[in-house]
């Protein structure tokens, strides 16, 4: 009579007892061993099983302890430019800080920023009038938008780098609830195209737009 090896696992796993009863075989049967060309004892090969269920999970630890980690950082650097915003005494002041945290603390290497839907300064590079069409794009904005495309506008704002960067996170700013409909947008740039990927997490990103918003609010 043929046995199948499904017939075989079955058996062993309805009899658990089996090795227990006959552990001579734990030593006498060998099977491959995926590291060498040697046939090695049942008994070794579970002990390799474990070791390598063993390293998985402490990689997986680790990875975990990174990413915590990570976070905290991440975290205390945006608690941190939240409460300088906060103590921001003018919009010179606010732009300052937010150019300075996410360039030397974030480790940014390109910023850019329009304001607008107020009384502003022409004189201030960041009050420069925008399209009507990209006051509209922003508009139907829910949220930070991350990836390689943006509006050739925007790109205009990065001056002679603008070509050269390979990706870029858009960060709306404002709400219609805003004081005196204070709307803009918050370009960061990089010529890493894996910096700001579409698929990537953006709370930080909108917890950044939303202290940035209310701090460029207050002065007007």
């Amino acid at each position: 009579m043929n046995v199948s090896q499904d017939q075989v696992a079955r058996y062993l796993q309805d009899h658990p007892e089996f090795f227990a009863q006959r552990g001579d075989l734990l030593t006498q049967l060998t099977v491959p061993n995926p590291h060498g060309d040697q046939a090695i004892s049942l008994g070794e090969r579970q002990l390799q099983v474990l070791r390598e269920k063993s390293r998985a999970l402490e990689e997986r630890m680790r990875e975990m302890i990174r990413y915590a980690e990570d976070n905290d950082a991440i975290s205390e650097k945006v608690y941190s430019l939240a409460a300088k915003l906060n103590a921001a005494r003018n919009l010179e002041a606010v732009l300052q800080t937010v150019y300075h945290d996410l360039r030397e603390r974030f480790a940014v290497p390109h910023v850019a920023l329009r304001i607008w839907g107020t009384v502003l300064s022409p004189d201030q590079p960041e009050c420069v009038p925008v399209s009507p069409d990209l006051e509209q794009k922003v508009a139907t904005l829910s949220g930070p938008r991350c990836g390689a495309e943006i509006p050739a506008e925007v790109r205009e704002w990065f001056a002679g780098v603008g070509a050269q960067l390979g990706s870029f996170a858009l960060l709306p700013l404002g709400s219609t609830e805003s004081p005196g409909g204070v709307r803009g947008l918050l370009v960061l740039g990089s010529e890493d195209v894996h910096r700001f990927y579409p698929e990537m997490g953006s709370f930080y990103l909108g917890w950044i737009a939303r202290q940035l918003s209310a701090a460029i609010a207050r002065h007007f």
